[in-house]
């Protein structure tokens, strides 16, 4: 279970440039902090509170973690669906699954 603030960080974006430039090249870490410091996500899980099973009591959990929602998918896997990379809150022990606010009743595996 992650929630993040429900107003998020708001980071400006860069003027376009005139001329293409280069694509970044950028590794892993990159993505991770990025959305570490986007989203400033909270874990939780049964010893911190956390007792729902279903997408509402989310979404009510994380309402009472200062009026915060549960993280984005992006937010908890920032490079995506890749082999041998962990999600931002690492891999949690045994089948645990987390709702995400993508879309209504979403949830991503830890």
């Amino acid at each position: 279970m992650s929630c993040i603030l429900s107003i998020l960080n708001q980071i400006p974006t860069r003027p376009p440039t005139l001329e293409p430039t280069a694509k970044p090249t950028v590794g892993d870490d990159y993505y991770y902090e990025s959305m570490g410091t986007a989203y400033e996500p909270l874990w939780f899980d049964r010893s911190q509170g956390w007792t729902g099973t279903t997408y509402l009591e989310g979404i009510h959990f994380c309402a009472r973690q200062d009026s915060r929602v549960p993280c984005p998918y992006q937010a908890v896997c920032p490079v995506g669906k890749k082999e041998g990379v962990l999600p931002l809150g690492d891999v949690k022990e045994g089948v645990s699954w987390a709702p995400i606010i993508d879309s209504p009743n979403a949830w991503v595996q830890m």
